[in-house]
């Protein structure tokens, strides 16, 4: 399966076999205060810079659903300002 990810990154989340393991995994990572402005990051650099916040590490752990055959979904909601 391409994805994008290094084999080092890919082979660390299909080592992750529970939807605890992912939650830790996930959990454990820096915090992305975005210093630069709004990002939406991929796995891949997520990974890399190993930081996430919201979506990032929601991807990250769609990702690690999807290496143990389950079909990735997300949804994301946005709040209007008024």
């Amino acid at each position: 399966m391409k994805l994008g990810l290094s084999h080092r990154h890919a082979r660390q989340l299909a080592r992750l076999k529970t939807p605890e393991h992912i939650q830790e995994f996930v959990t454990a990572l820096r915090t992305n205060f975005e210093p630069d402005g709004d990002t939406c990051l991929s796995v891949a650099t997520a990974m890399q810079r190993r930081e996430a916040h919201c979506i990032e590490g929601a991807f990250i752990a769609a990702c690690a659903l999807w290496l143990q055959g389950e079909k990735p979904l997300l949804m994301d909601f946005q709040a209007d300002g008024d």
